[in-house]
């Protein structure tokens, strides 16, 4: 899990800007057959964040489907900030 974050993390830095006050970073991974697409807005007034908005698909491998609980803990405990 640390290492789909860090990648994540990567991916946003090295992404490029819509126009210059929005900024729009979309991210997809594939793991062992699971997608994992992310997208990330943000727009900004005065040189300061003011909208955040962040949708997450995670789409898992048929097998995977009974480790739902897991899955959901993992990125529960990674958000909840």
């Amino acid at each position: 899990m640390k290492k789909f974050i860090i990648i994540f993390l990567t991916v946003i830095l090295i992404t490029g800007c819509g126009s210059k006050n929005k900024l729009k970073c979309t991210s997809e991974d594939s793991t062992t057959g699971d997608t994992y697409k992310t997208e990330l807005n943000f727009n900004f007034k005065d040189n300061k964040v003011s909208k955040y908005q962040m949708k997450m698909n995670v789409e898992l491998k048929e097998e995977n489907i009974s480790n739902i609980e897991y899955y959901y803990n993992s990125f529960e405990a990674t958000f909840d900030q």
